[in-house]
């Protein structure tokens, strides 16, 4: 019997379309806030860590002083910025606004798939009503562009790890090109900071449970890649990743290969730099946001689960009731078919089928030898 009608729906706690007004508030309310907080806070943009002055000198077309992967990435999309608006804090900060505009997006939708729509409205609320965040935008630093990157394989992490789960993933090209992306993008955040390295276990934790899921099913081996195997395709596109932006950045530092790695192991390590690119209070926010989101799912799903096993108690009883209901008539037109009288066949012979005959001659001229003239008074006394 079917007994798992309504599970998808009892998961997420609500069905399609209160997901999809849920997003699109908090998309609403995202966009609302980071306005009216830029135009009517009454704060100058300052540029503390010379980002801005670093992205004029690359306008200038002059040399640069290489000092992070994610640094140079960021005052190169700046200065690509600049070419367009002009050297203006303002302009800046308003296109830092706009990227925390995306990312804060991307952060909902991506938590809504990893822990469900409730709980990730709640992470993304956190952020949200952050007074540190909403500052962010009036310091020219890289963490809403970072934020950017990570926030978009959040959401390629939050749609794997569903339709994983779900149908499984498929061996073709865009299963293969999906899961290289994923990797290669790790790879290149955990270039540029540690917090890449958190969504890398994010993405380990993922391939775990995934593989616990499939372990002991049977699967289409052509039609469906094994959780194994999207493990090491995503591992090695990682290591590639790494590897492109290393080799990406002997351009710049001189260095060969092996003294990048001692570079970026050092980088990783200066708490000073990672703290200019990415402050602390960011990281600590982010973890608060994360756990708000548990708490939520841990909460709503001790709420679902009577909601469920009822729901299920109810689904089983009206199945229950429909197959009684078909056994009664299964049974009930069994016993009138046998309750009809069978005739026998008939054991003595039938007259002939008459067939019909046709003559060969006229009858005009047959009945002209039979007719006898008589007279009127004759009785038909023939002698």
């Amino acid at each position: 019997m079917k007994t798992m009608m309504y599970r998808r729906y009892i998961t997420t706690g609500m069905n399609k379309q209160k997901r999809g007004l849920l997003f699109f508030s908090g998309v609403v309310l995202i966009i609302c806030s980071r306005i009216l907080f830029f135009f009517f806070a009454g704060l100058e943009v300052e540029d503390t860590y010379g980002y801005f002055e670093q992205a004029m000198i690359r306008t200038g077309k002059t040399e640069f002083v290489f000092s992070s992967g994610l640094s140079y990435a960021f005052t190169h999309a700046l200065s690509v910025v600049l070419r367009f608006v002009g050297n203006r804090h303002f302009m800046a900060g308003l296109w830092q606004m706009l990227l925390q505009i995306l990312w804060m997006s991307l952060f909902l939708e991506g938590t809504g798939k990893l822990l469900g729509r409730a709980a990730g409205f709640v992470s993304s609320l956190t952020l949200m009503l952050s007074p540190w965040i909403f500052k962010s935008v009036f310091v020219i630093t890289p963490e809403n562009y970072f934020m950017l990157y990570a926030a978009f394989v959040l959401v390629l992490l939050g749609h794997y790890a569903k339709a994983a789960k779900e149908k499984g993933w498929r061996e073709n090209f865009p299963g293969r090109l999906y899961l290289a992306a994923v990797g290669g993008l790790l790879g290149l955040l955990c270039i540029w900071s540690y917090l890449g390295w958190v969504l890398f276990f994010i993405c380990i934790y993922l391939q775990v449970k995934n593989y616990r899921h499939w372990k002991g099913k049977t699967i289409d081996r052509e039609r469906m890649m094994g959780a194994a195997a999207q493990g090491v395709r995503v591992l090695f596109w990682f290591l590639a990743g790494i590897l492109a932006c290393l080799m990406r950045y002997t351009a710049f530092t001189g260095l060969p290969i092996l003294g990048q790695l001692d570079w970026w192991r050092s980088y990783l390590t200066d708490i000073h730099s990672q703290g200019q690119e990415i402050s602390g209070l960011l990281t600590l926010w982010l973890i608060t946001a994360f756990g708000a989101g548990v708490i939520c799912r841990r909460v709503s799903e001790k709420h679902e689960k009577p909601e469920e096993e009822e729901m299920i108690m109810e689904e089983t009883a009206v199945e229950e009731r429909k197959g009684l209901q078909e056994t009664a008539e299964k049974d009930g037109n069994a016993e009138k078919e046998q309750a009809k009288v069978k005739l026998l066949d008939n054991p003595l012979p039938v007259p002939k089928k008459h067939v019909k005959k046709e003559i060969a001659f006229d009858i005009e001229d047959v009945k002209m030898e039979f007719d006898i003239s008589v007279s009127e008074d004759d009785d038909f006394d023939i002698s």
